[in-house]
């Protein structure tokens, strides 16, 4: 509804213009050891103490070269914790924000974006002189990406999947395949933070080629943080 939209519109504002503040205790750098990072009783609340506690006495351990993942429902404190182990780090680390339909660790991180590299799906398209309605495209495709009519054959751009699969079936080479824009990657810097993020054009379904495009951005080499 029109007030929800507002509602949430200034609590965005709210936090955007909001000043941040990481309390330093004893100003004592950091230090790896036995190649392991760890959290310690980590409790963390909005509005500097005075707001909802998202998580409260958090501990976690991750080791070198192990792959953790968090789960949550909505709201539980997922991006919050992510983006902030970003910033306790004393060592350049990459995030990459794969929430493509709604990306909101830009809000905490507050990268300075300088490159976007687009992003394409393969959609099919039919050169009617060569097309002999078989139907073979249709029946291959599993999400009903294609119809074939009496005199023509439809495609759903929205439904296609980017597979090529009904190229390579249809018997008279009819189908070429053509780049469509779904999105994009944005990628910037944070402080030490190499920072990156996927987006989905709106109204376009197909969230996977936008989130394999930002996960491309993933250095094996150094710590990766993936929200």
């Amino acid at each position: 509804s029109y007030n929800r939209v507002t509602g949430d519109a200034k609590e965005m504002t709210d936090i955007l213009e909001s000043d941040t503040h990481i309390t330093n205790h004893g100003n004592q750098p950091l230090a790896v050891k036995a190649g392991q990072i760890k959290l310690k009783n980590v409790t963390f609340t909005h509005d500097e103490g005075e707001g909802a506690t998202l998580f409260n006495d958090f501990s976690m351990t991750v080791h070198s070269g192990e792959k953790i993942g968090l789960v949550g429902s909505s709201g539980s404190g997922k991006t919050t914790l992510a983006t902030n182990f970003a910033r306790a780090a004393d060592a350049p680390v990459r995030f990459i924000d794969c929430d493509v339909e709604e990306p909101n660790a830009h809000l905490f991180l507050r990268p300075v974006i300088t490159y976007a590299q687009p992003v394409q799906k393969l959609v099919p398209r039919i050169d009617a002189e060569r097309c002999t309605l078989c139907g073979k495209c249709a029946e291959f495709c599993a999400y009903h990406a294609l119809a074939v009519l009496p005199k023509t054959t439809l495609v759903f751009d929205a439904l296609c999947h980017g597979c090529g699969g009904c190229a390579l079936v249809c018997p008279e080479q009819a189908i070429a395949e053509v780049g469509i824009a779904v999105g994009v990657v944005e990628s910037g810097q944070a402080g030490i933070i190499e920072f990156a993020q996927g987006r989905l054009t709106v109204g376009e379904a197909m969230a996977g080629p936008v989130i394999r495009a930002a996960k491309s951005k993933i250095d094996r080499g150094k710590l990766t943080i993936l929200d």
